[in-house]
């Protein structure tokens, strides 16, 4: 899957919250007409070429279920046509306008579940962005009257300190054993996954090989809100999750041997915005569950969000002491690596 469709999947995936949460929103008459609002998500790559926005209406409606209502195109997706997209660079002055196309086109095709699964548009972009800039997103229905707008600068390169490319990891997987990892936090970034790739080979009795890979997260959602001031950013990680997680992927096949070929670190930053929204969402799961308290938007005007995201890459060596382990240890003892 290329990085401009794995950003159509993400606004995909992170859209269904803000569209459930206003097919029954708590402050609105519940006793009155249809009403409608305009949903926005986007997170943007200025590593891509290619962006996408997910735009759609929320809406309530007195007269009849929500249910029915989300499974009508007409009712959650806007007509082609009806919307004008833009983006302004604040810096240059240069205005790009979105063009609407199907999100079959994207490479996406949705599953069936509450929501209508035909006619699903995105709104794409094809240009170069940059981190120096503050972009201004103004989205105009202007058969209504109505336009909605958002603000954001885009994250840009940071750095990886430990593991840093060419790391050498030799991880015993002892129960005591913790690696700190490391990197510099950008003041535009509140929120960070990182994940691991792992790269092996398996040969059969006939001697043909094969390249297999699994990959893992190693941290999910580490919030840094109130970091802003702090240049580097450490997290502990116990080495022996990492061959748990190798034992736990791998299935055991005794007509097989293995042999480890390499190791990545993929770390994703995403910007302050996306990083409010997630940790409003834990603030809502948590101890205020069930209480009406406000959703985290900063799209004027309506709903939802417009942010980004950037993501860093460190090749790693494989150490004597971690083939060992993974040779003789006790969680992958079992899986023939040679």
């Amino acid at each position: 899957m290329t990085r401009a469709n794995r950003s159509a999947c993400y606004v995909f995936l992170l859209m269904l919250t803000p569209a459930l949460f206003l097919a029954c929103r708590q402050d609105l008459d519940l006793t009155g007409p249809y009403e409608e609002t305009t949903v926005v998500y986007g997170l943007f790559d200025i590593q891509d070429s290619v962006h996408f926005l997910r735009i759609q209406r929320g809406y309530i409606d007195s007269a009849e279920s929500a249910l029915i209502i989300a499974r009508n195109p007409d009712s959650i997706y806007y007509p082609d046509g009806a919307l004008e997209v833009v983006l302004t660079d604040g810096s240059s002055g240069a205005r790009y306008t979105l063009e609407r196309i199907s999100a079959e086109e994207a490479g996406i095709v949705k599953k069936e579940g509450l929501f209508a699964n035909s006619a699903y548009p995105l709104y794409r972009l094809r240009a170069t962005l940059n981190d120096s800039s503050r972009y201004t997103l103004q989205i105009t229905d202007a058969g209504r009257g109505r336009s909605v707008s958002a603000q954001t600068s885009f994250l840009g390169p940071f750095k990886l300190f430990v593991p840093a490319e060419g790391y050498l990891l030799n991880w015993s997987g002892d129960e005591r054993e913790i690696v700190t990892l490391s990197w510099q936090h950008s003041t535009k970034a509140g929120i960070y996954d990182m994940r691991i790739r792992f790269w092996y080979s398996e040969t059969d009795s006939l001697g043909r090989s094969e390249q297999k890979e699994i990959q893992w997260k190693m941290f999910t959602n580490k919030l840094v809100l109130d970091r802003s001031d702090q240049s580097l950013i450490k997290h502990d990680y116990r080495t022996i999750a990492f061959f748990q997680n190798i034992s736990g992927r791998i299935a055991e096949d005794s007509t097989l041997t293995r042999h480890a070929d390499s190791v990545a670190f993929e770390i994703t930053a995403g910007g302050i915005e996306l990083a409010r929204l997630i940790s409003n969402q834990k603030v809502r799961d948590g101890l205020l569950s069930g209480i009406a308290t406000p959703y985290y938007s900063n799209i004027e005007g309506g709903y939802g969000i417009l942010s980004s995201v950037y993501s860093l890459s460190a090749g790693a060596q494989l150490g004597e002491i971690t083939l060992d382990s993974l040779a003789r240890g006790r969680f992958t003892r079992h899986l023939n690596f040679r």
